[in-house]
C-alpha cells in the first residue's frame, strides 16, 4: 500500500461584508461556483473556481486574480466595500515527501495586495493507512 502524499488542493476565495454579496457572486458566477453564503451580516460566500482541477498553487491563484481584476466598477466597489477577502489554500498534507514547498512568486503577491486581499493556509492532516493503523491495533507491544 502506498502512503499518502502531501498535495496541493484548492484555493477558496471567502469574502465577508457587512452588505449583502449576492451582485458580486452573479458576477463571480460564471467563472467561480459558490459553495456557501449567508443572508444576514455579516454577509459571507465562499466561492472556486469553476470546472477545474486545480493544477497548482500559483496557477490556481493567478486564475482567481485574473478574474477579480478584470471586476466591472460596480463588482469591483462590492469587492471593495468587503470586509474580508481572503484566498484560502488547502494542501492536504501527507506521510511524503518529507518537505514539500508551495511558492507563489513576487508579481503574484503584489497583484493579491492591489486587490486588498489576504493569503491563508490550512493544512490537513495526514491520514495514517489502514496496514499502519491494523498494525497498531494488534501489536500487543504498542
Amino acid at each position: 500500500m502506498t502512503e499518502p502524499t502531501t498535495s496541493f488542493l484548492n484555493v477558496d476565495l471567502e469574502l465577508t461584508s457587512d452588505q449583502p454579496l449576492t451582485a458580486l457572486t452573479d458576477v463571480l458566477a460564471p467563472a467561480m461556483f459558490l459553495l456557501h453564503s449567508t443572508d444576514e451580516s455579516p454577509y459571507r460566500a465562499n466561492l472556486e473556481l469553476e470546472g477545474m482541477d486545480a493544477p497548482s498553487l500559483a496557477i490556481t491563484v493567478e486564475r482567481i486574480l485574473a478574474i477579480l481584476e478584470s471586476l466591472s466598477d460596480d463588482a469591483r466597489a462590492a469587492w471593495d466595500a468587503a470586509t474580508a477577502r481572503v484566498l484560502h489554500v488547502g494542501i492536504q498534507s501527507g506521510l511524503q515527501p518529507h518537505a514539500m514547498t508551495f511558492a507563489l512568486p513576487a508579481q503574484v503577491l503584489a497583484r493579491i495586495a492591489s486587490l486588498n486581499a489576504a493569503i491563508t493556509t490550512t493544512v490537513y492532516g495526514a491520514a495514517e493507512t489502514n496496514a499502519a493503523t491494523s498494525a497498531k491495533s494488534t501489536d500487543p507491544t504498542g
